[in-house]
């Protein structure tokens, strides 16, 4: 959605001669393949682009798709000039991308616009205070962030409930299930750990495993011909793993197929 929704706006100012060249910067190579192939390809048929991945170089393309770090490697002399794009738009623009690549985005004197479907306002709680310094930091890049409230405005959002609203987005139910350790935290070996630290500085299997097993028994309550097609968000990699082990334990008549971590 968001992906579309800027591939118009680049249409509308390529059409008014607003800008003649734009980044569209990406963190992985899979979103900059899908930018390209899936939206611009079709919607700016008329603007040829170009992915750049891997260390490719090429100045060819009104449109120039590619990742953070090839990007970053092809700026300075015999790259991209500093004056070389009209717009650079930064995909997943949240506290790590602005964190990583600040140089790389500062370089531009462009148009910036950043796209993210997870943004931070201000109104929720923060990780920790690094966290805190890193989405002010993102949101006063952007031009976004309010002094008075101490909190970003994204120039246009476009929520969940407004997709829900407007007939874009199918409704939901919201199943809820903590455990202790998850809304308490845990003290292990005479240091506390708060419930933000799970996955990060401690992992707790018998949690984990207590949070599948729920899961799965509200699957078969919910009944239906086979298990519904799943996604589950993990913490870091050896997480993911943990969790896919869990899930294969519990579903033995696939063979171990049931869960996969990616």
């Amino acid at each position: 959605g968001k992906t579309l929704t800027i591939a118009l706006q680049i249409k509308r100012l390529f059409q008014a001669g607003v800008v003649q060249r734009v980044l569209f910067l990406c963190d992985r190579i899979e979103l900059a393949k899908q930018a390209k192939e899936d939206t611009f390809d079709d919607c700016l048929n008329e603007y040829p682009s170009v992915l750049l991945t891997g260390g490719k170089r090429s100045k060819e393309g009104q449109v120039v798709v590619g990742t953070l770090p090839t990007i970053q490697g092809q700026i300075g002399p015999g790259g991209f000039s500093s004056g070389y794009f009209d717009l650079v738009i930064t995909d997943e623009c949240h506290r790590s991308i602005y964190s990583k690549y600040r140089d790389l985005l500062t370089h531009f004197d462009a148009i910036h616009i950043g796209l993210t479907a997870t943004p931070n306002p201000g109104k929720y709680e923060y990780v920790n205070d690094l966290e805190r310094r890193l989405i002010r930091n993102t949101y006063l890049f952007f031009d976004c962030w309010d002094p008075l409230t101490e909190a970003g405005e994204p120039t246009f959002c476009y929520g969940i409930l407004d997709g829900i609203r407007d007939g874009y987005l199918a409704d939901y139910d919201i199943y809820i299930a903590k455990t202790r350790i998850t809304t308490q935290g845990i003290n292990w070996e005479g240091e506390d750990y708060r419930p933000s630290d799970l996955e990060r500085f401690i992992t707790v299997e018998d949690r984990n495993k207590l949070m599948v097993k729920e899961f799965v028994a509200v699957e078969k309550a919910r009944g239906g011909e086979h298990p519904r097609k799943t996604i589950v968000f993990a913490i870091t990699k050896k997480h993911a793993d943990q969790l896919t082990r869990f899930f294969n334990a519990e579903y033995p008549e696939f063979a171990g197929r049931y869960a996969e971590a990616i």
